[in-house]
C-alpha cells in the first residue's frame, strides 16, 4: 500500500506539470500567442516544481501536525 500511495502521488504531481509545462504551452504557441507571454506563463506554472527542492525540507522540518507525524498537505491530497 505504501508503494501504491507513493506512485499515486508521484503521478498526480506529474499530470499538472506535464499538462501545464508541455501541452498548454505548445497549444499557446500554435495559437500564435506572443513568445514573451508564453514564456512568462511557462515560468509561472513551473515555479513550484523549480523551487520544490528548497521549500519541501523546510515544511517537513518546521511544520507541527495535530494528527501526528503525517503531514497535513499530504493527507489532504
Amino acid at each position: 500500500m505504501r508503494y501504491f500511495t507513493f506512485f499515486y502521488l508521484y503521478v498526480m504531481q506529474g499530470i499538472p506539470a506535464g499538462f501545464g509545462l508541455t501541452g498548454l504551452v505548445k497549444y499557446l504557441i500554435v495559437k500564435v500567442i506572443i513568445a514573451e507571454t508564453v514564456a512568462s506563463f511557462g515560468v509561472i506554472i513551473g515555479l513550484p516544481w523549480a523551487i520544490q527542492f528548497a521549500w519541501e525540507p523546510l515544511i517537513d522540518k518546521h511544520q507541527y501536525s495535530v494528527i501526528g507525524h503525517h503531514k497535513q498537505w499530504v493527507v489532504l491530497t
